[in-house]
């Protein structure tokens, strides 16, 4: 058995599974209260892992622990509060803009990996594995498919990837290269310009680049993610980071989608407009005042809660469920704990008016 970690992980206490399937848990540490992520994986480089645990990467998740026993490994990670994309992409969340800041920052992320000698190759990037914190940061996850690019090796000697982001030499017709996370960048711009947008046809400047991205051939792709880089800063001529990701924007201005903020408009002024118009004639203006705001709270409060605001659907792990009528039964869970929760300063707040 080979440990390599700051703490025990017999001090890391059980909190709630995040992905059962992957045996993926949320962990506690006895000492600092802290919370962790504790992987357990049955397929892995054991090389990759010691690297990045003894040499942190930006943009990565930190490694706390790495325990090795019987072909089986256990990690302890730094725990991101987000969300995947994927859960993005189900909800269609997405702008041109911020499709193009996502893949810059993967392009910075791979662009440190691969300047690592030998260079370290993902091989499974997808939306699944691409973080996005409360604070917008992007992370790259799950290194179990991850290798170093060895120059003098021809082919792979485990086939592994994700079908249909794999590129061509994972399936046995080369070796991994910087060129495979290229090709899987590829794959996933597509994906984001479609699904994301909901676009049927892509534009000839995205379309050229994803084009190159997926060449059969490595050598024909781009020969490392800077080029990459510069061809998608010249899809724009500034790219900021956007700013769907505050926590202070509601439901509908996300995106800055002009249709979107205007139906978000609708709604919203529909919703105070008729919580405005709650009246009780035997009740005095500063009562029926603070029953009109309530009210209003009272109805948006199902907006805010069916539409993550502030991201209060962490807090019921059926959110998060991969079970589609588990996900909805924990949104209406969350609906009407918010609209408990106005119910209750609503009475608060009556009982100590004069």
């Amino acid at each position: 058995m080979e440990q390599l970690n700051q703490i025990p992980i017999s001090n890391y206490l059980y909190v709630s599974s995040l992905n059962p399937d992957h045996k993926i848990d949320l962990v506690k540490d006895m000492k600092s209260g802290l919370l962790f992520v504790k992987k357990e994986i049955d397929v892995y480089n054991i090389d990759i892992y010691k690297h990045l645990y003894h040499f942190p990467v930006v943009g990565i998740p930190r490694i706390y622990a790495i325990e090795e026993k019987d072909d089986h490994l256990t990690v302890i990670e730094e725990y991101l509060k987000g969300e995947d994309l994927s859960a993005l992409l189900e909800k269609h969340d997405l702008s041109e803009e911020y499709i193009l800041y996502i893949l810059l920052s993967l392009c910075d992320i791979l662009n440190r990996l691969h300047k690592i000698n030998p260079p370290i190759v993902h091989r499974d990037i997808k939306p699944s594995n691409i973080r996005i914190t409360n604070t917008g940061t992007i992370y790259l996850i799950d290194f179990n498919a991850a290798k170093y690019a060895l120059k003098n090796q021809t082919r792979d000697t485990i086939r592994i990837g994700t079908e249909g982001y794999a590129a061509p030499e994972q399936y046995g017709f080369g070796a991994s290269t910087p060129q495979t996370d290229i090709y899987a960048l590829g794959v996933l711009m597509r994906e984001l310009l479609t699904n994301g947008l909901g676009q049927d046809t892509l534009s000839p400047k995205w379309q050229s680049i994803i084009t190159k991205c997926n060449e059969m051939n490595p050598k024909d792709r781009y020969q490392n993610v800077e080029e990459l880089k510069a061809d998608l800063l010249s899809t724009e001529k500034k790219c900021k980071k956007p700013q769907r990701h505050s926590p202070l924007i509601p439901p509908g201005y996300r995106t800055r989608t002009p249709w979107k903020m205007a139906f978000a408009t609708l709604i919203y002024a529909f919703l105070i407009w008729l919580g405005s118009s709650v009246k009780y004639p035997e009740k005095s203006p500063v009562y029926n005042y603070v029953d009109k705001v309530f009210a209003c709270l009272f109805l948006l409060s199902f907006v805010f809660g069916t539409f993550n605001y502030l991201n209060v659907q962490n807090l019921n792990p059926l959110c998060k469920s991969r079970y589609l009528i588990l996900r909805i039964l924990g949104i209406l869970m969350i609906d009407a704990l918010l609209a408990l929760l106005v119910l209750i300063l609503t009475t608060i707040t009556e009982s100590i008016l004069p």
